[in-house]
């Protein structure tokens, strides 16, 4: 499959998190190219009105190139728990908050799964929209493991979402406790390794 090839200066991304945002920063660093972001704007998010990661990553990404004229990346991530039929998915964000938030959340859900498999996978799917309406997307799965209560860092500053209860296969940390690991590893970076490979190759 041919992959058009990013000839710009500027890529947007297209997020408004700001744990994606420190992530993606650190990603995308070895690309050279400038990166600007939408904390530096007014703009609205669009209704994420998709039903899988990919219809979502592209509402996203043609949404943000059409309104700012820029070729933009944008992604849709999520939890997938095989016990839950492999909910939350594309909803995990709501999922989390209608639970509660954070460590609440994670209480909640450790009763929801007593006595069931922890097994679980983390998602992403990663859009690059032009502003002529050309778009590519790239998948990236982490398989791993739920682990509880949340393990986080003392600092406080350790990952995002749902990282402290998120093992990947092979580890013994959370991708909060070791985000050096994660930075290698997780569904983001394997991802981000296809867009590179698809679009940044020559």
């Amino acid at each position: 499959m041919s992959y058009r090839q990013f000839q710009e200066k500027t890529i947007l991304l297209g997020t408004q998190s700001s744990g994606k945002i420190r992530e993606f920063e650190t990603l995308l660093a070895p690309l050279g190219i400038e990166v600007t972001f939408l904390k530096d704007t007014s703009i609205k998010d669009p209704e994420e009105t998709g039903i899988t990661f990919l219809e979502n990553a592209l509402l996203k990404a043609h949404y943000y190139a059409k309104a700012f004229n820029l070729p933009t990346l944008a992604d849709d991530s999520g939890l997938c728990i095989e016990a839950l039929d492999q909910k939350p998915g594309v909803y995990t964000k709501r999922f989390i908050e209608e639970l509660g938030g954070g460590d609440i959340a994670f209480a909640k859900l450790e009763a929801m799964l007593k006595g069931q498999s922890k097994k679980a996978s983390m998602h992403c799917v990663l859009a690059i929209a032009w502003p002529d309406g050309y778009a590519d997307s790239f998948e990236g799965i982490c398989e791993g493991s739920l682990v509880f209560p949340p393990r986080h860092l003392p600092s406080g500053e350790s990952g995002f979402g749902v990282d402290p209860i998120f093992i990947p296969q092979g580890h013994d940390k959370t991708f909060s406790e070791d985000i050096t690991h994660k930075q290698k590893v997780s569904h983001r970076k394997r991802a981000l390794d296809l867009l590179f490979k698809g679009c940044f190759s020559k």
